[in-house]
């Protein structure tokens, strides 16, 4: 039986609780609490010798974290020595204590001296954290080593721009308005990303760090009337609440009152040149500029470290103490090397010490409080005697259910209780299934990664290490997004919109207008002859925006005439003539038939249960789709439609799996030879574990080898070909095709076209895409062809950001730079092949250290394939 979430935390829990050395290290901390000063920040002493932690492996030292935290009422705290570790700890502290027991203080995902700004999901982090550390009842914060670097405002600012609302609390709505701005909000016509606020009237709509939901807050005159939390896509009301509390929307905050500005702009060192000038007069304003972080000594506003934040009697764990001070000198340099281009861009930047933390100095912060230092292995030496967990690492399997069997039996001999603990109930029920019932336990949890613990006689698996894949990252929580109202209120105010029932108008924005005594949101659409029309935010879906060929003024309709009833009508009869034509030449391929393959077999649930990612619903009901008509009598003719990076090449791979193990071949058609490269490595790795033989057929093979792959595709000797336009020639000949995947439909030419409909008269068809062809659409919509559509977003995944600026060399610089910190790559897309090998020395220049190479259509089939 597959157990619960939180059954399977208390579980593991009482497993530590049970450790030896766990009473041993809840007694230290209890002594140390207890001591004077109790390792506050009252100065070194306070802090006092580290506990050594030893044989700390896996998600062991969360576990162990967890359970001292809901055993000893202290503050704690952890200090992960990178990014990846500290988003492990926050994941499995979350899962093992609950998300609202956990915050995480993420470093500003910018490149140093930058005028970039964090992302909102980072900014979100830090100030939520920031605000909830100085509850009553702190929760833990996750650290990463590189936070302790920059410096922070006090906390008192922070939390003294907080503003706490209930039923009843006198403020004037122009008032709160004004200190929300003051606060970093952004004033909008109508709120729908964090960071917002608009008022209209008596109701006030904000959108806060840390919110789930925007607070509508209606007033009755200068005092709080309701408060409710609503859905950014509707408008609508989600539940009434009786308070809320509104974080600042950013961290560098200038004083609410005008006199305090300029007071505190005199006690900064700005200077009194031209740029100074400019920047006082942004200041007095209350206006957040580009760059203005940077600028925070010389603007009055005292910065310190993000260990002030902690409260009093703070326990800190730091992870891997000497990884911790690596990081802290690696982000110094990185610092130190990007500070003089800084400085010649903008010389009115304050000291570096003003801005940052030196290595030594920080590690000093952290001597003032009680440390928990865990290693893997025991270095010696330490003042303390160390406590021993003797944690170790999950074993690697390499994929083998053999070995995983053999090492549960010999674990059940001995005595251990042993738990896989799968992301998802899908992923275990197929685990179960795969394992047997009764072998092992098999629950669902978020354990980042397994450990054995001789001592308490557990073992914890994790279904993503059995498997050998990446490991999966819980997504953090999401702000809700907008649909049609969103897409809606990116108008502009005198910009065409159509109505379904009443033709073209002119949109004029929101309107709050009362209908049978009760106050209503509508939009006001202008029609001709000065007619107008009220729709209210609930009937959103009749409206949509007005879109054509540019530069086309569209004719206005008039309310109650029949012009745009004939423009419809003329429509209707164009539609379905077109699809009268098309369900003529599609009917004949489905009254064919196909060939129906029969249900998932063990080995294809053990394919998807090795898929690296967490599948989002859209994927997951696709994939249904997709293997319900391929087990039909019927040839499958599906459009999957989905964004780049949605999850459609999986749902490639798993309809794949399923006709090669029928004994078919399966053809694979992509429109670019790069793109047949990619698929040959994603399809080569997930296949690796079975005996599935794969081929890619393309210019990036010579002629010879082309040769011989059309002799063993005609022979059947090749489960699965990934080919270009190639793989459409007269001489390639398949024995037992039963399936065709294409993807990009778009890229291929009429003729191109004409020879794929003879390749796939009578074999299951999936076509991929993000940009559908108008004709491909339309079928899918008319129902010739089946369609599902890919709307979800992996979790965790950030919104493209796009941004249109000159040519710039800093630009440039920091963007680079900027993701190859976090570890990515970039890629630089230049439109002419004359001039490229210019502009990757142009690259080089501004940003010598980064490796570069240079790919284009022109190149040969070898240098490019190197590439």
């Amino acid at each position: 039986m597959i157990r619960t979430a939180d059954f399977l935390a208390e579980q593991l829990l009482r497993g530590a609780e049970r450790h030896p050395g766990f009473e041993a290290l809840k007694a230290r901390v209890e002594d140390a609490g207890a001591a004077p000063g109790g390792g506050s920040r009252s100065g070194p002493a306070a802090g006092g010798a580290p506990v050594p932690i030893r044989g700390v492996a896996g998600s062991a030292g969360a576990l162990f974290l967890a359970a001292l935290a809901r055993s000893v009422k202290r503050p704690f705290a952890v200090i992960a020595p990178d990014l990846d570790r500290a988003e492990a700890w926050r994941d499995d502290l979350e899962f093992l204590l609950g998300p609202d027991r956990v915050v995480y203080l993420p470093p500003h995902d910018v490149v140093p001296w930058s005028s970039q700004v964090a992302t909102g999901p980072v900014r979100d982090d830090r100030v939520t954290a920031m605000l909830r550390l100085g509850d009553p009842d702190p929760p833990i914060v996750v650290i990463p080593a590189v936070s302790l670097y920059r410096l922070a405002p006090a906390p008192g600012t922070i939390r003294s721009r907080a503003v706490s609302l209930q039923r009843g609390t006198e403020i004037a709505p122009e008032i709160l308005a004004h200190r929300l701005v003051m606060a970093g909000y952004r004033s909008v016509g109508e709120v729908g990303e964090v960071g917002e606020v608009s008022r209209r009237g008596g109701l006030l709509d904000v959108f806060g760090p840390g919110m789930h939901y925007p607070v509508r807050i209606e007033f009755d005159g200068d005092q709080v009337a309701s408060l409710r939390t609503f859905d950014v896509s509707t408008q609508r009301s989600v539940a009434a609440i009786d308070r809320t509390r509104i974080a600042p929307a950013r961290e560098i905050l200038f004083p609410e009152d005008l006199d305090a500005r300029l007071r505190a702009l005199d006690r900064g060192g700005l200077s009194g040149d031209l740029e100074g000038a400019r920047v006082r007069e942004l200041v007095r304003e209350g206006v957040y500029f580009e760059g203005v972080d940077w600028l925070a000594p010389h603007l009055g506003i005292g910065l310190g470290s993000v260990l002030q934040y902690l409260p009093a009697g703070t326990a800190i764990w730091v992870d891997e103490p000497e990884a911790v001070g690596r990081e802290l000198e690696s982000a110094e340099r990185e610092s130190e090397r990007i500070e003089p281009d800084a400085r010649e861009r903008s010389p009115h930047l304050p000291g570096r010490e003003e801005l940052f933390d030196p290595p030594d100095r920080a590690l000093a912060r952290l001597g003032s409080f009680q440390r928990l230092e865990s290693r893997v292995t025991f270095q010696g030496g330490e003042r303390e005697p160390a406590i021993s967990i003797d944690a170790r690492p999950q074993p690697s399997f390499g994929r083998k259910l053999d070995l995983l069997r053999g090492e549960l039996r010999r674990l059940e001999e001995l005595g251990y209780e042993r738990v896989i603990v799968c992301d998802n109930r899908g992923q275990a029920e197929r685990l179960e299934e795969i394992l047997g019932e009764g072998v092992v336990s098999v629950d669902v949890g978020a354990i980042t990664s397994g450990f054995v613990l001789p001592p308490a006689r557990i073992a914890v698996f994790t279904d993503h290490e059995i498997f050998a894949r990446y490991r999966r990252r819980r997504g953090r929580r999401s702000a809700p997004s907008r649909a049609t109202i969103r897409d809606l209120m990116s108008l502009e105010p005198g910009q065409y919109v159509v109505h379904l029932d009443h033709g073209i108008g002119v949109y004029r924005g929101l309107k709050r207008i009362t209908l049978d005594g009760q106050d209503t949101e509508c939009i006001q659409i202008d029609y001709a002859q000065s007619d107008r029309l009220f729709v209210p935010i609930d009937q959103l879906g009749m409206v949509q925006r007005y879109s054509a060929e540019e530069g086309r003024t569209p004719l206005i309709s008039r309310l109650g005439g029949t012009a745009w009833q004939r423009t419809k009508a003329k429509a209707r009869r164009a539609i379905k003539e077109m699809a009268e034509e098309l369900l003529r030449s599609y009917a004949l391929r489905k009254a064919r038939g196909g060939r129906a393959f029969s249900p998932d077999t063990p080995w294809q649930r053990e394919l998807e249960s090795s898929f690296p990612y967490e599948e989002t619903p859209d994927q997951l009901r696709t994939v249904e789709e997709v293997k319900r008509d391929m087990e039909s009598p019927r040839a499958m003719d599906r459009l999957v439609c989905g964004d780049v990076g949605y999850g459609k090449t999986e749902v490639a791979i798993r309809a794949a799996f399923k006709a090669v193990q029928e004994g078919t071949q399966v053809a694979v058609l992509v429109p670019t030879t790069v793109l047949a490269q990619q698929h040959l490595t994603t399809f080569t790795e997930r296949f690796a574990d079975f005996p599935v033989r794969i081929d890619m057929l393309s210019r990036f093979r010579s002629a010879r080898e082309q040769k011989e792959m059309v002799e063993k595709i005609r022979r059947g000797e090749l489960d699965i070909v990934i080919g270009t336009h190639r793989l459409l020639s007269k001489d390639v000949q398949f024995k037992n095709l039963g399936l065709a995947v294409i993807d990009e439909e778009h890229r291929f030419g009429v003729a191109q076209k004409e020879r794929i409909r003879t390749l796939v008269e009578n074999v299951d068809v999936l076509t991929l895409t993000a940009t559908p062809i108008p004709r491909t659409l339309h079928m899918s919509l008319l129902g010739a062809r089946d369609m599902s559509v890919m709307q979800t977003p992996p979790r965790g995944r950030y919104p493209i950001k796009t941004e249109i600026v000159e040519m710039n060399k800093d630009v440039i610089r920091d963007a680079l730079l900027r993701e190859a910190d976090r570890g990515g790559q970039s890629f630089f897309v230049h439109n002419r092949v004359e001039s490229i090998d210019r502009i990757a020395h142009l690259l080089q220049s501004i940003v010598p250290q980064l490796r570069y190479g240079v790919a284009h259509g022109q190149m040969r089939d070898v240098d490019l394939e190197r590439v």
